[in-house]
């Protein structure tokens, strides 16, 4: 959130989007603020994926950021499936993207640490 109030969410999965909808309004309540979620449920990028492989998915979640990116302050990538796509998308988008697999990853190594 210290990107930006407005929020691009990335999902395949309608319950994934749905719970990380709810997630990422829950973590700005009790960080005091108020997000404005854009979602995009984007059904094709699994079967994407199992066809085109990992480039096929990258230009895919890259179509999908451009398209967010007028619209939002950061993108958030909600499924472990798109990780690896994360680098790509960072060079092209004209906003943040960021992703919530490594963003638990970090949140779990700081727990741990």
């Amino acid at each position: 959130m210290a990107t930006g109030r407005r929020v691009g969410l990335i999902a395949s999965v309608p319950a994934t989007m749905h719970d990380s909808e709810y997630y990422l309004k829950l973590a700005a309540e009790e960080a005091g603020t108020v997000v404005e979620p854009r979602l995009c449920l984007a059904d094709d990028l699994i079967p994407v994926m199992r066809s085109e492989g990992q480039a096929g998915l990258e230009r895919h979640l890259e179509r999908e950021v451009l398209n967010l990116a007028p619209y939002v302050d950061v993108v958030l990538l909600t499924q472990f499936s798109f990780a690896a796509a994360l680098a790509h998308l960072q060079k092209v988008s004209p906003v943040p993207v960021l992703s919530a697999p490594h963003s638990s990853a970090r949140a779990l190594k700081r727990l741990l640490s």
